[in-house]
């Protein structure tokens, strides 16, 4: 998993929750609900890609494949 940021602050906040077995568009909702409710902020924007093991693991097993969700 990918994580651009110019604080130290959102990588953590995503290793808390990308430890634990979910789908991605949860992933992303979580990390925005977070941010907004510890900071407080105007506004939140989060964009997470990810490599899907299942897809490059198994079955279909192709290389590269990816998904970015977002959140405002």
């Amino acid at each position: 998993m990918l994580c651009s940021s110019r604080g130290t602050a959102n990588p953590r906040v995503l290793d808390v929750f990308a430890n634990r077995l979910q789908i991605q568009e949860k992933l992303t909702r979580q990390v925005a609900e977070s941010i907004q409710n510890v900071l407080q902020p105007l506004g939140v924007g989060v964009v997470i890609e990810a490599t899907h093991e299942c897809m490059t693991s198994r079955g279909v097993a192709k290389q590269g494949v990816s998904r970015v969700t977002s959140r405002p």
